[in-house]
């Protein structure tokens, strides 16, 4: 009401200067800004007194003078000069600040310490919707983080673009976080408060989520000092961004032995060891070296850190692993378990569907079927339905799906494949079999967990 009362007269002033007294603009804000300058006196004096003088005395001698003021505006007529104008401006903004700050005192005095900082916002880019064209995801403003025992608040000075940042926004990567989300798996800043680091040291950290914002709260184990010769640029992209290069370079054998360092140097109850090992066994897949692969993700797996989600997953490349090295019905065990613990993830039922398409079980058309009721267009699915469907002798049927997978991808090598099989896919003989991923297979780019 206060401000209501105020900023409504406030308004009328410059059309009354300007309009009907015939003052310039620019003469006109000066007549107006003694205003300012009273207020801003007023609340170095209110912040001098504030603890030693009630605040609702301060503020009722405020209401005085506004009340006042506001009496003096009644006589305003338009024979009057300038001066009525400055004077009454000035008892009026003189007491806007010993009702402002007091105000605010005791608006904050009722609310509790940890909820004060609820009402504060910082910018993050947030994904609200999946999409291919980043259409679901934008900035916005939202709370500030508040650090929990154990955890650092850093302000954050630069993050790291790695490419499962992206894949989450499409939702194609393995680890899936419910809507909304702020992707970032890791950042480099400084620290606003948190054990064990002084405010404004300068560090690094692993976010796993929530990197791109201003401020982001990371559980203290994995957060370090960064290191003097980094720029905060440099130092954010030292960890994925950099042991992602080797693989994009497929120098996979260098990556596997640089993530094994690294989850050799985080130790065991850090939460990002488990997922340095997850992306040594995916590296040292792709080198073919299936043996060392199992070693790896036996070691993520012996963690607690990891979640339901990630030890599934982990099952799903140890498998790869086992029919590497033609352990089929170890791999089997694994493809089992991981059916139980990550039961939405299509590649789940794919890789399942091919191993049991490989042993000739019955299970692996409804397997490929699971699989395409939760990806229809997955062209490596697609394939596998119709090898099946054309070992099975609806060559109409195999035909149709080998079309889809043409259309769906055409330069992979399920199109590849799916194309190939077209031209023989109504003769006697099988169209090409669909086969499950072995040691060939890329490995997934760095976990977001993997920080």
């Amino acid at each position: 009401m206060v401000g209501l009362t105020l900023f409504s007269g406030l308004a009328l002033l410059p059309p009354l200067l300007q309009n009907l007294m015939g003052y310039p603009v620019i003469f006109s804000s000066i007549i107006m800004a003694p205003r300012g300058m009273a207020t801003m006196a007023a609340m170095i004096i209110v912040g001098r007194i504030t603890g030693k003088v009630d605040p609702r005395i301060m503020m009722l001698f405020g209401i005085a003078l506004m009340t006042y003021s506001l009496y003096l505006m009644t006589g305003f007529n338009l024979q009057m000069d300038y001066w009525p104008v400055i004077y009454t401006g000035m008892i009026q903004g003189f007491g806007m600040g010993f009702i402002f700050v007091p105000l605010t005192t005791l608006a904050f005095a009722t609310i509790a310490p940890n909820f004060r900082a609820d009402g504060t916002a910082m910018k993050a880019l947030v994904v609200s919707e999946l999409s291919e064209d980043l259409s679901g995801t934008a900035l916005i403003d939202m709370p500030e983080p508040q650090a929990k025992p154990g955890q650092v608040l850093i302000r954050v000075k630069a993050a790291s673009l790695n490419f499962p940042d992206w894949l989450m926004t499409k939702g194609q990567y393995q680890l899936k976080p419910p809507l909304p989300f702020t992707p970032g798996m890791e950042v480099a800043g400084e620290v606003i408060a948190g054990e064990g680091f002084t405010p404004g040291e300068a560090v690094v950290a692993g976010t796993r989520l929530g990197g791109f914002a201003e401020i982001v709260a990371v559980d203290a184990a994995a957060v370090r000092r960064k290191p003097a010769h980094l720029s905060f640029g440099e130092a954010a992209g030292v960890g994925a961004a950099y042991l992602t290069a080797y693989v994009a370079l497929e120098r996979w054998r260098e990556a596997a032995e640089d993530y094994e360092q690294a989850a050799g140097e985080v130790g065991a109850a850090d939460a990002r060891a488990p997922d340095f090992w997850v992306q040594a066994g995916n590296a040292w897949l792709a080198a073919g070296e299936a043996a060392r692969a199992i070693q790896a993700f036996d070691s993520a797996l012996a963690s607690d850190a990891l979640t339901d989600q990630m030890r599934g997953e982990v099952r799903l490349d140890r498998a790869r692993a086992l029919v590497s090295l033609g352990s089929l019905a170890a791999a089997r065990a694994d493809l089992d378990q991981a059916l139980t613990l990550v039961a939405d993830d299509p590649m789940a039922w794919y890789l399942s569907a091919a191993l049991a398409h490989r042993q000739h079980e019955p299970r692996a058309q409804a397997d490929v079927d699971h699989a395409l009721r939760l990806a229809p267009d997955n062209p490596d699915a697609l394939l596998l339905a119709g090898t099946i469907a054309g070992e099975a002798g609806h060559m109409d049927e195999a035909e149709r799906l080998y079309r889809r997978v043409v259309a769906a991808a055409p330069d992979s090598d399920a199109g590849r494949a799916a194309a190939a099989s077209l031209a023989t896919v109504h003769e006697v003989e099988a169209p090409a079999a669909a086969s499950l991923p072995e040691a060939s297979s890329p490995p997934p780019a760095p976990s977001p967990h993997s920080r």
